[in-house]
């Protein structure tokens, strides 16, 4: 699938890759949009791979066309993970300071952990013997893609 902003420049990429059979499936996301929200999309991926899951369709894909700063931000925490705060994930700082930058019309490609409920990581302690919930993906997804533009266009 192709998940992007809700603004009209990413749905004209989203449209290009939709173009080329990267995949059949079109979809809108306003936590896309330059004011979404890291863990209001999670929450989101969440669902739709639980529906993936249901449907058999085994492990999909999911290319997301976006805005930056988000989707650099993003990246560096999936990757790196981030410090809480009260504000929610995006735009918080990365430990150490790091960010990935990412170009205008460049690609990265994450593989986020294939089980997680975001916000998680602890039992609540409610029911005794509870089992832990999967962790969230914040500092343990790969990198296995990052091309510039300089090579694709």
């Amino acid at each position: 699938m192709i998940l992007s902003s809700p603004l009209v420049r990413a749905q004209q990429t989203a449209a290009i890759l939709h173009q080329a059979s990267l995949s059949p499936r079109l979809g809108l996301s306003n936590d896309l949009a330059p004011e979404g929200r890291l863990e209001d999309w999670l929450g989101w991926l969440a669902q739709w791979r639980q529906d993936q899951k249901a449907q058999n369709q085994g492990s999909p894909s999911l290319a997301i066309v976006g805005h930056e700063p988000n989707l650099g931000e993003w990246a560096s925490q999936l990757l790196w993970g981030s410090r809480p705060g009260p504000s929610g994930l995006s735009g918080e700082r990365v430990e150490g300071g790091d960010r990935l930058t990412l170009k205008k019309a460049g690609l990265i490609g994450l593989r986020l952990p294939q089980h997680f409920v975001e916000g998680s990581g602890e039992s609540s302690g409610e029911n005794p013997g509870e089992s832990l919930l999967a962790p969230s993906p914040l500092g343990r997804s790969q990198l296995f893609w990052l091309t510039p533009p300089r090579y694709l266009l």
